[in-house]
């Protein structure tokens, strides 16, 4: 998605005019006209612009950006705006843990996978994505469990996307922090809000 049209999409979920965020950035002539032409692609924002609009919207400026997928916070920042672009065709799902030194010692064995998903597509078992990375697996439990809550109406489409505006690698977890070693204790300290 560029950039203007995630500027538009944070604009109208905050309520704002145009003109109201072209004068909150320090244009006065013709401020909901500039900011028009970001939205439509029409001129893109120079960088120092687009720290305005990102503070004038309230939101990280990585949200605004183009992700960088080559680190974690990017691969994220694509997740959230393609959940946005394209609702419900990605679903991340947390799984019961399995013995994996069980499973790379016998070949034979082929872990169950138990999901929170309400469905299975084309009555076909869902095909899994993990990373060898730990920290972006914790990353991506932390998105299963905002999504999960979505999905199950404990949270509104508002308060979820809002969550993917504020996000930021730094509020998900810190170096110190352990990565949770059940789905239960994920889901307990997501109901901290």
């Amino acid at each position: 998605m560029k950039i203007g049209e995630k500027i538009k999409r944070v604009r109208l979920h905050r309520h704002m005019k145009q003109r109201e965020l072209g004068e909150l950035v320090g244009f006065t002539d013709g401020a909901a006209n500039r900011i028009a032409q970001y939205e439509s692609g029409f001129r893109v924002p120079k960088e120092d612009m687009v720290k305005k609009i990102a503070a004038a919207l309230n939101v990280a400026e990585c949200a605004l950006l183009e992700p960088d997928t080559g680190n974690l916070e990017g691969i994220m920042e694509t997740l959230f705006w393609l959940d946005e672009d394209m609702p419900d065709v990605l679903r991340c799902s947390l799984t019961m843990p399995f013995d994996k030194i069980q499973a790379e010692a016998d070949s034979n064995i082929v872990p169950i996978i138990h999901t929170n998903a309400r469905t299975s597509p084309f009555n076909a078992q869902p095909t899994m994505l993990w990373s060898e990375n730990d920290l972006l697996n914790c990353l991506f439990n932390t998105y299963a469990v905002m999504q999960y809550r979505y999905h199950t109406g404990k949270i509104t489409h508002e308060k979820y996307f809002e969550w993917k505006l504020q996000w930021s690698f730094g509020s998900t977890i810190t170096h110190s922090s352990p990565l949770p070693k059940d789905i239960d204790a994920l889901l307990q300290n997501s109901n901290e809000d």
